[in-house]
């Protein structure tokens, strides 16, 4: 003759945990790039160009026509090729600062902003590194270096993060 048997249902911190991760996915994010004051900024030493101009002309390339002929600046992508080459370590962190607010070490904002420093770091990194092509003799002797994108370090100065509620 078989036993009849109950089933006792124990939350053990599941339904916490359950809401934590429910709020982490409540739409923050983290946006990097040049943005914001940093972007609004005019370029030193010009006048009317902004920061974001500057970034933009070298993340996607431009061809630019004068008097002269055309000028043609070769992209040099530093924000999505960055992210692109540092994907696998920046899902990394995220998975890190995710546990850890799992965990509460911390609140989601904080991990959102260590993940955004984070990957500012990444990005400025790439930048100190060189990306290619080298800068053309003309800029060489101009700016005393064949890296791109290091002139004043205004540029890379001016990569930041934002958390955004979206």
């Amino acid at each position: 003759m078989s036993q009849p048997f109950t089933v006792k249902d124990s939350d053990k911190g599941w339904d916490e945990l359950r809401q934590t991760v429910l709020k982490l996915g409540g739409g923050y994010h983290v946006l990097v790039g040049v943005q914001g004051a940093q972007a609004a900024a005019n370029h030193q030493g010009t006048t009317g160009i902004t920061i974001a101009d500057i970034a933009s002309v070298h993340e996607f390339g431009r061809t630019i026509k004068t008097r002269r002929g055309e000028i043609v600046i070769p992209e040099r992508s530093f924000i999505r090729a960055g992210i692109d080459e540092h994907r696998s370590r920046i899902q990394k962190r995220a998975t890190l600062v995710g546990a850890g607010v799992l965990l509460l070490k911390f609140t989601t904002h904080q991990a959102l902003s260590l993940l955004g420093e984070y990957a500012v770091g990444l990005l400025k990194s790439r930048i100190a590194r060189g990306i290619e092509p080298p800068n053309r003799p003309r800029t060489v002797a101009r700016k005393g270096s064949s890296k791109p994108l290091i002139d004043t370090g205004q540029l890379r100065n001016s990569i930041t993060y934002a958390i955004e509620d979206g």
